[in-house]
């Protein structure tokens, strides 16, 4: 996991890196590009939405009205097609894109939901990675006899997925084995 994280961060660094090279030499349809990978790979990137905010301020800049009303509407077309497809990261580029040359409600609507749902996908992989590690240690516990221990770490289980089977089961059987079991003060011998 920390080589991913460390593979993501250089990758990052290299688009900026080309991402402002290709800007200080006013090819910015390429710097655009490399700031918007950035945020497809990391969304919300502060240095690549505000490097995508000067790039889009020159760009807008350069064209005519009609132009920029013509990039605005197929802009948050994309955005919104992408949004319903459930291609947040994306749709949220777009978005942001289109509010960022003018104004409108319901694309600053659309990007909220998006924030919200990015957040509670966010929250839902947390809670699934704390499952599976609280799992993990109620295993643990099991294998080396320690019924209750183990019952505790799968009742903890519980609380993240009350309607999980495997939980309730492990508790059962450990329950079970708890009242089989020869106590330790029978086996010692003198």
């Amino acid at each position: 996991k920390q080589g991913a994280e460390a593979e993501k961060k250089a990758k990052i660094e290299k688009l900026i890196t080309e991402g402002n090279t290709a800007f200080g030499k006013n090819d910015l349809a390429t710097a655009k590009s490399k700031f918007e990978e950035i945020l497809t790979i990391e969304a919300g990137n502060t240095i690549a939405t505000a490097k995508l905010k000067e790039i889009n301020a020159k760009l807008n800049a350069a064209k005519g009205q009609a132009e920029k009303d013509a990039q605005f509407e197929a802009l948050k077309k994309e955005g919104m097609s992408l949004a319903t497809a459930k291609k947040y990261n994306e749709a949220k580029i777009k978005l942001q894109q289109a509010v960022d040359m003018k104004p409108d409600a319901a694309i600053s609507q659309k990007l909220k939901e998006i924030d919200d749902i990015l957040k509670a996908e966010q929250a839902k992989s947390s809670a699934e990675e704390n499952y599976k590690r609280i799992m993990s240690e109620a295993s643990t516990l099991e294998s080396s006899k320690n019924y209750d221990g183990a019952i505790a770490k799968y009742k903890e289980a519980l609380t993240l997925k009350p309607t999980e089977v495997l939980p309730k089961t492990k508790i059962a059987e450990l329950e079970k084995l708890k009242k089989e079991r020869v106590p330790d003060y029978f086996l010692t011998t003198k």
